[in-house]
């Protein structure tokens, strides 16, 4: 048994270890093996997604990617509804609103901007042949 930071114990089975890295397909806590006579590393979690050593960047690469646009989004939605009202509060004469309201999206473009650059900026590392063949053992080495 292993006990979490949440107090929570769960079974880890013989010759895996727990890690503090989530799954990419479902979040649940992987747990890390070595499979095989090579000491390549496997990565599963509770409901069973395994990952090779490179599908896992490769599949934390594609969910960093995919949240950092859905911040984007919700930024650029964000933007749209403080415009709309704050079209509204000015039409209501209501100019603090309309002030307090302007200010907010302008400081969201600017995250939006910000984030467009880091999507911009995010280089994958290339999963060669090479990082493939990097070998982990269970414990720790």
């Amino acid at each position: 048994m292993v006990t979490g930071s949440n107090g929570v114990e769960r079974h880890v089975p013989r010759g895996e270890r727990a890690t503090r890295i989530s799954c990419p397909d479902c979040a649940g806590v992987l747990g890390v093996r070595v499979d095989g006579d090579r000491g390549h590393s496997m990565f599963v979690c509770r409901v069973g997604h395994t990952f090779s050593m490179r599908d896992l960047l490769v599949g934390k690469e594609q969910q960093i990617e995919a949240r950092l646009w859905s911040a984007v989004v919700a930024l650029e939605e964000l933007v749209e509804i403080l415009d709309d009202f704050g079209q509204r509060a000015r039409r209501q004469g209501l100019a603090d609103a309309a002030r307090f309201l302007q200010e907010r999206g302008s400081r969201c473009e600017a995250q939006v901007a910000a984030l467009r650059s880091a999507i911009d900026n995010n280089r994958a590392v290339e999963v060669d042949d090479e990082v493939s063949r990097i070998r982990t053992m269970v414990d720790g080495s």
